[in-house]
């Protein structure tokens, strides 16, 4: 697909001045940089660093540990100035029989909802042992379609979804992560 992935080995931290220069080196070389903390401590990432940065994502869950996960995050941002209108909110693993709503949790935290993404990890780990992309096995499946938002976000010259659309959600977001 043309994807390039960068990574670290787990653990390791940059130093405050190494993840800059890295960014703005891949910033010249590729029209779109994500970079995924993977879960690090918000008080451990550089400054400077979500500064630099054009949107950020936040991912929760409804179970109470993320949720005080988060209003710490939220906190550490607004000590560091950083709590501003590039912040979105993304609530993954979402059941809407498992308590809060996600625009409760948005409303809560006083941020825009970007997606919710179903809870659909027993399909996804079905799909991942059969060796099967689910782009592939389920084009349609309800997880595939929640993740438009985020595809959109990513490639703003996307039209409006139509649903004759050649390519899944999932499918265009590889594509797009690949020029």
């Amino acid at each position: 697909s043309g994807l390039a992935l960068l990574g670290i080995s787990s653990g390791t931290l940059l130093k405050k001045h190494e993840p800059i220069a890295l960014l703005d080196r891949l910033r010249s070389v590729f029209p779109l940089s994500l970079c995924d903390v993977g879960g690090l401590p918000v008080q451990l990432l550089p400054t400077t660093l979500l500064k630099s940065a054009s949107e950020v994502w936040l991912v929760t869950d409804q179970a109470i540990g993320s949720l005080v996960s988060l209003d710490q995050t939220m906190r550490e941002l607004e000590s560091r100035g950083l709590r501003d209108e590039r912040l979105r909110l993304i609530v993954n693993r979402f059941d809407p029989n498992g308590g809060l709503a996600d625009t409760q949790i948005a409303q809560r935290f006083n941020l825009p909802l970007l997606a919710t993404l179903p809870d659909r990890s027993r399909v996804l780990r079905s799909n991942a042992g059969l060796g099967r992309l689910l782009t592939d096995a389920a084009p349609r499946d309800p997880y595939l379609k929640a993740l438009l938002p985020l595809l959109q976000r990513l490639d703003r010259r996307l039209a409006a979804p139509t649903t004759t659309a050649p390519a899944s959600p999932l499918a265009r977001l590889a594509n797009l992560l690949g020029r």
